[in-house]
């Protein structure tokens, strides 16, 4: 028999209830050795229904298809970040008249030199 205090257990002392573990911050063996975190989201009815249908057409559960979305979203702004700074690197070469690697080869051995 365990002697662990289970989540949002309580005792009485001297006539009065004393919660001995908060309800928000139980970590329960079980929660503990989990792998993954439950989260609760709110979404608009029809964002649920239309993730609901999604799941289904593809046979995942709902868990799999947010593990899914969130790669595919971190990838985005991934790309997003890497086109960003691929602009602005194209930007300042054409402020220097860079035009291709001959002159990045170029203005390094002038550097070098200096």
């Amino acid at each position: 028999m365990s002697s662990a205090i289970a989540c949002g257990s309580a005792v009485t002392l001297a006539d009065q209830w004393v919660l001995l573990t908060p309800l928000d911050s139980c970590n329960s063996l079980y929660d503990m050795n989990r792998l993954s975190k439950v989260l609760s989201v709110s979404v608009p009815s029809e964002a649920a229904k239309v993730f609901d249908r999604i799941a289904r057409q593809e046979g995942r559960n709902k868990s799999e298809l947010f593990r899914e979305m969130l790669r595919v979203y971190q990838a985005y702004r991934e790309t997003r970040t890497f086109e960003s700074l691929q602009r602005y690197g194209a930007a300042a070469a054409r402020r220097r008249g860079i035009e291709d690697e001959r002159d990045v080869e170029r203005l390094i051995q002038q550097a070098r030199r200096a």
